[in-house]
């Protein structure tokens, strides 16, 4: 295939692409007449979740014309989800990535996302109702570096952001304060865990570049560990089966996904 600089070129059946029924193991090959990066974005349909797929541990400077790159020049890897990449609906409601972060430790990791509100369709009329925006942990909920909710039916919400290592469900670090998010709006979302310099950071703003919300904590560690053999997750949205009082986001549009690793 001959792809333009700047291109993204998706296979809904890579096999069949390449006239194959199926493949035990695929690899791409990528080259260029100059300096060039690539990456890639899998979907694992059994388990539901998009892993990213990078060469090296770099970022891309590469900017499309016009534009402002979205990975920070300083970010030691990065990934990015360009425009839309989840949309909740009743038979596939949560979005749930591997992030390809080499074992090790690290200083630093920040999200950044857009958010638009679907309001608060599949409400089940509980006493109160929470939604999951994401959740940032590695292997399990015992390493918890950014679980952030929003509470109530909206537009008026309390944001709810907990943290954790090493500590049980019921100890976990928690910060709350108010957030008026309009039903259709969309906001700015903008998490940074600094571990090196004890510093939690939640921003978010509207589309003027207002802040609207600002949450600050301090993490209980001072490194961000990935050991061999366990997966760094990041999830957006409930499952199929969420708890009595845990919304589905069903109508909600999230877009313009990065993460950034500083080592």
């Amino acid at each position: 295939f001959q792809i333009t600089p700047l291109t993204v070129l998706p296979f809904s059946d890579a096999p069949a692409a390449l006239n194959k029924v199926e493949a035990e193991d695929m690899r791409a090959s990528v080259t260029c007449d100059a300096p060039f990066y690539a990456w890639a974005t899998v979907t694992d349909g059994s388990a539901r979740q998009a892993v990213f797929v990078t060469p090296a541990r770099g970022n891309s400077t590469l900017q499309p014309p016009g534009s402002e790159a979205s990975c920070s020049p300083a970010a030691d890897i990065c990934f990015e989800r360009a425009g839309l990449f989840h949309r909740p609906v009743p038979g596939d409601p949560e979005e749930k990535m591997l992030l390809p972060v080499p074992p090790g430790e690290y200083r630093s990791i920040r999200v950044s996302f857009d958010a638009m509100n679907g309001g608060p369709l599949g409400y089940r009329g509980t006493r109160y109702v929470e939604q999951l925006m994401f959740w940032l942990a590695v292997r399990g909920d015992r390493q918890r570096y950014g679980f952030v909710r929003l509470r109530n039916i909206g537009p008026d919400y309390e944001l709810n952001v907990s943290h954790g290592v090493g500590t049980r469900f019921e100890d976990k670090i928690v910060h709350r304060t108010g957030l008026f998010f309009p039903f259709g709006a969309v906001y700015h979302w903008d998490y940074l865990y600094d571990a090196e310099n004890r510093s939690l950071i939640l921003t978010v703003t509207d589309q003027a570049g207002n802040t609207v919300a600002r949450v600050e904590g301090i993490p209980n560690v001072d490194r961000i560990t990935r050991p061999e053999g366990w997966d760094f997750h990041l999830n957006f949205g409930y499952g199929k089966r969420p708890n009595d009082n845990e919304y589905r986001s069903l109508g909600w549009e999230f877009s313009n996904l990065v993460v950034e690793v500083y080592e």
